[in-house]
């Protein structure tokens, strides 16, 4: 249970389920993390006590077999291909459904493995095995297709559903950063993990472009395997009393809600959920037009500006734009419609039952 976007899902999913009335598990290979402070109390957390998804299956099979549940909806490649393996060994007549929460293409060529066409077989072989797969975006599910040759007709997409009251009630708690209490001084921040997707070296070097020009700061909420780097490259650019990278925050509303400009600046995406978190927390939006998501959840442009990937003079600019006011405007219901909580849910209910 990280601090991702994808786990963040599925504990909100979870919660709704059993709002609804559903007796719901929630399976994890092993129960660490941030995110289990925020277990929904009619939730059961089952811990496989294993390192990692594919080392579950064995477990996986005993809960299948001794559990018998209706469903089961699983996120993320490594417990998709677990559990539609768990269940062909099993031979549990389980219905499950696969959650493909990134863009394939991308995610098999950053791992610059020679056997990444060995996974897009066994990812085509696997999810065959499935009842429904669901894409989080349209481009994503494409794809998917034209990665490893699934059928487009057999993939459904779903937008991440976002708990509207929820962030506006955690957005209005009290901040106690001093960058967000003093609202004079301009404050950017980007979000997400630490990772060559999220590409935060790219929106550090925009900043120190920015701040030749402006009196700015930058905040980047989150962890990853990449910290050590990102602190080079601040301590190397002279920024380090201008960019924080204070980790993991349990409230990330506070945060956005008070930030004076929000930036994504991923290399590739499935939807960027956190795009429509900051839409929720009303302010502006500044997104590279990766594939694939941002430029479906801005509407190409409608609900916030989108820069080309990896291009840190145009970031730059744009940053800058957004600082002087110039900030678009639009409609909130309308941009946030797609991704209504209640929906989403019954949209996920759908698939889980049929």
């Amino acid at each position: 249970m990280d601090g991702g976007g994808a786990e963040r899902v599925m504990m909100l999913l979870a919660k709704e389920f059993s709002y609804r009335g559903h007796e719901v598990d929630l399976i994890v290979a092993r129960a660490v993390g941030p995110y289990l402070k925020q277990m929904p109390p009619n939730v059961r957390l089952v811990d496989l006590k294993s390192t990692k998804p594919l080392t579950a299956i064995p477990a996986l099979i005993r809960y299948l077999r001794k559990e018998r549940p209706s469903s089961v909806l699983s996120s993320l490649f490594n417990a998709n291909i677990a559990l539609l393996i768990a269940k062909k060994i099993s031979g549990i007549p389980v219905r499950c459904v696969v959650r493909e929460a990134n863009t394939i293409s991308y995610d098999l060529r950053v791992s610059r493995s020679i056997s990444a066409p060995i996974t897009a077989g066994v990812i085509r072989r696997c999810y065959a095995w499935a009842d429904v797969v669901v894409s989080l975006s349209y481009g994503a599910a494409d794809d998917l297709t034209a990665t490893t040759r699934f059928p487009r007709n057999k993939i459904k997409v779903i937008y991440n559903p976002i708990d509207i009251k929820m962030i506006h009630k955690k957005a209005n708690e009290e901040s106690t950063h001093p960058w967000l209490i003093d609202r004079d001084i301009p404050t950017i921040l980007g979000i997400g993990r630490f990772c060559e997707q999220k590409d935060f070296s790219t929106l550090i070097r925009a900043f120190s472009i920015v701040v030749k020009y402006k009196n700015a700061k930058l905040i980047i909420l989150g962890d990853g395997e990449l910290r050590s780097q990102l602190e080079a490259l601040v301590h190397a650019l002279n920024l380090s009393d201008k960019v924080e990278l204070p980790g993991f925050i349990d409230n990330p509303y506070q945060y956005l809600s008070r930030s004076s400009v929000f930036v994504l600046s991923s290399r590739w995406e499935g939807l960027g959920n956190v795009l429509i978190e900051a839409l929720a927390c009303d302010v502006p939006i500044i997104a590279t037009n990766c594939p694939c998501g941002p430029g479906e959840v801005l509407q190409n442009g409608k609900y916030g500006r989108l820069v080309p990937v990896g291009d840190t003079q145009a970031l730059s600019s744009e940053i800058l734009r957004v600082i002087d006011d110039d900030i678009l405007r639009f409609n909130k219901t309308e941009a946030l419609s797609r991704f209504d909580i209640n929906n989403i849910t019954e949209r996920f209910i759908e698939v889980l039952s049929n």
